[in-house]
């Protein structure tokens, strides 16, 4: 398991970057495309990339095993959540909305239970191969 954690990481910091970049700089592709087929299909996943994307980084910010206390962790990725949605206030082709905060924090709590049970498992798989 220490084996893992610098590329825990080294992969979280990349992955937080390529997250801020998206969250920052990546406009609402509906203010350019006009397709009712897009816009529909657009609509439909656009909740589950915002959980989907910080179920990712709550993961690998777990995995990472900072040596900062849990509650900390998670105010820090709340923090990062709303100040990624204030953000695009000043951000042309960006709407900052309640809802996309909303799921954020539900990716966030998805992605830390995701690594409790898959520590959890590890710790069990661990205890049988041990005998």
């Amino acid at each position: 398991m220490q084996a893992i954690i610098p590329l825990a990481r080294m992969v979280s910091g990349l992955y937080l970057a390529g997250l801020l970049f998206v969250l920052l700089f990546v406009g609402n592709p509906l203010k350019f495309v006009d397709d009712p087929q897009f816009v529909s299909a657009y609509k439909t996943v656009e909740p589950g990339l915002h959980v989907g994307l910080f179920a990712g980084l709550a993961f690998l910010v777990a995995a990472s095993q900072f040596r900062v206390p849990f509650m900390v962790q998670a105010g820090l990725l709340t923090s990062l959540a709303a100040i990624s949605e204030l953000v695009q206030i000043w951000l042309p082709n960006r709407t900052p909305r309640m809802g996309c905060f909303v799921e954020d924090i539900i990716g966030l709590a998805i992605g830390a239970i995701a690594w409790f049970i898959f520590l959890d498992l590890l710790t069990t798989l661990n205890r049988v191969r041990r005998g």
